[in-house]
């Protein structure tokens, strides 16, 4: 069996791409494959066109979304479509499906399983397809769910903080095994692709709590910003940013409380962004570059969301999944974006040398 994913452009290529080679490692019956037949660009601009004014997506406007990348992909009715983005549900759910059309929230997972998505949405990849087989459609899904969590994939979660247990636990309940039993009998699911599911959950398991453990007694590396270019240093390593990425990522670092990314329109807020840019900025003159800022402050073509993205993998790729997601800039569309790391780890001197004070709440050392 073969499940093809189709994600938007604000998924990471890089992030991406751990999470196949991860999914896929322990897999005999089953493949995670990246969607053929449809560009990223195509499923991106669908995805925005099926959005609300408020950036999030209804349930009946994803499935829209999956029948016409089906469509343009010359997909079978029998494949199965992922529908893997940033962009949240408007019920706030992680994910969701109903037969061989599913969708997967690619972000916010730090702030319930203390991960980024790539092993939270390799579980959900694994126990969807368990629960797609289990029953005939999401209705009668919906009203087997468990109400209340018992650790079995088939709880419904309705808090997100619950999704935790289902992913120490991996299993499934009596009940739930007596039912996918029932079903495999039947020839409504195929028995091998239903223990490589299981494992590649038990595995997921396994990575969250050791890396639970791990975590114990790791504090936070200094994060040090210096020099005429206001580089961006961790202990023993530089993140690679662009000018406008380093000046977004010090105006998050001076507002410790958050930002609203519409609110980065505010006069106010651009005027500081743009001080910031100005003294790093390497082309261009004055006037082109203040143009240059102010197209990305006002999310021209998506500009904004590339280089919150582009920060995000240039800590992934200096820091590793987990422990990069305290220093990126993350947020829920329509609320605050910030910096979680505790500004008493953060070592900054502008380029007099002289310390700059992070926010209100800033104790920089």
């Amino acid at each position: 069996m073969e499940a093809y994913i189709y994600r938007t452009l604000d998924v990471e290529e890089e992030s991406f791409a751990a999470l196949l080679e991860g999914a896929n490692g322990p897999l005999q019956h089953l493949r995670f494959s990246e969607g053929p037949g449809v560009s990223l660009e195509q499923v991106t601009a669908w995805t925005r066109l099926a959005s609300t004014s408020s950036g999030e997506l209804e349930t009946a406007r994803i499935f829209e979304v999956i029948d016409q990348i089906r469509k343009q992909a010359d997909m079978m009715p029998d494949a199965m479509v992922v529908l893997l983005t940033r962009t949240p549900h408007a019920g706030h759910w992680f994910s969701l499906g109903e037969g061989n059309s599913h969708y997967m929230h690619a972000d916010d997972w730090n702030l319930f399983t203390a991960t980024s998505f790539r092993l939270p949405v390799t579980f959900m990849l694994a126990s969807n397809i368990i629960m797609r087989g289990m029953y005939d459609s999401m209705e009668e899904l919906t009203y087997r769910a468990h109400q209340q969590p018992r650790g079995c994939l088939l709880d419904l979660c309705e808090e997100k903080k619950d999704i935790s247990l289902k992913m120490r636990t991996a299993d499934a309940c009596p009940e739930c095994m007596a039912r996918i039993r029932s079903r495999v009998r039947s020839g409504h699911m195929d028995p091998k692709v239903a223990i490589d599911c299981f494992r590649l959950m038990d595995l997921v398991r396994r990575d969250l709590m050791c890396r639970r453990r791990w975590r114990l007694d790791v504090q936070p590396g200094i994060l040090t910003i210096s020099g005429y270019a206001q580089q961006v240093d961790l202990p023993g390593k530089r993140v690679n940013l662009s000018p406008i990425q380093r000046a977004l990522y010090r105006f998050f670092l001076r507002h410790p409380e958050g930002v609203r990314l519409v609110d980065l329109r505010d006069v106010h807020h651009m005027e500081e962004v743009i001080a910031l840019y100005l003294p790093i900025a390497t082309v261009g003159n004055v006037t082109s570059q203040q143009a240059t800022i102010q197209g990305v402050l006002l999310d021209v073509e998506g500009k904004l969301q590339q280089h919150l993205s582009r920060i995000r993998r240039a800590f992934r790729q200096a820091l590793g999944m987990a422990e990069s997601e305290m220093y990126v800039v993350s947020g829920t569309a329509g609320e605050r974006y910030q910096i979680a790391l505790d500004r008493q780890y953060v070592r900054w001197f502008d380029q007099e040398g002289e310390q700059v004070h992070c926010g209100e709440n800033g104790n920089p050392i």
